[in-house]
This record gives structure tokens, C-alpha cells and sequence, in this order.
């Protein structure tokens, strides 16, 4: 289960590494699917350090919402790749696990 988790953290971080520096090249916009929890993604660059994120999770118990504010930074001496933090908020409606 650790190699599972780890391998995906890995595979993560290349994803966000790439779609960085596709972002210098300038795409404003980027659609995405997740695999666990099952969800589609939506991010909109506001401008080169501030992007809002809109996840739709699907569940068989029911669905989730998710919007985020994320503000971007660069990582010194390292070209290419950036840091990001942020907040947002969730809602969902289902069932509950018992």
C-alpha cells in the first residue's frame, strides 16, 4: 500500500511539473480527470501566479464539489517548476458510510 501511495505521489508531481512549464508557454485553461476518487478537474489560470480549480467528484454513494484558489511561486534555481498553495471549500451530497 506505501509503494502505491508513493509511486502516485511520484506520478503527481510529474504531472504538476509538466503542466508548469506547459503553462509558459501560455495555456490559460486545463481539463483533467482524477483516478481515486473518481473526478473530472477544471483549472483557470487568473494570471501567471493565481489559478482557480473546480473539481467534480463521483462516487457510488453520491457526489462532490470542490473549488479552490490557488496562488503559484517559483523555486529558486530551479527553472521550470513552481510551488503552489491554497484553500477552497467542499460540498457534497450522498449517502452516509455506516
Amino acid at each position: 500500500m506505501k509503494k502505491s501511495i508513493l509511486l502516485l505521489m511520484v506520478a503527481f508531481i510529474g504531472i504538476t511539473a509538466s503542466a508548469q512549464k506547459s503553462d509558459e508557454l501560455g495555456y490559460k485553461n486545463a481539463l483533467g480527470l482524477k483516478i481515486y476518487p473518481g473526478a473530472i478537474s477544471f483549472k483557470h489560470f487568473l494570471s501567471e501566479k493565481a489559478a482557480i480549480e473546480g473539481l467534480a467528484f463521483f462516487t457510488p454513494d453520491g457526489i462532490r464539489v470542490t473549488g479552490l484558489y490557488e496562488m503559484y511561486n517559483e523555486i529558486p534555481r530551479v527553472e521550470g517548476l513552481r510551488w503552489y498553495i491554497g484553500g477552497g471549500a467542499h460540498f457534497g451530497i450522498g449517502n452516509p458510510i455506516s
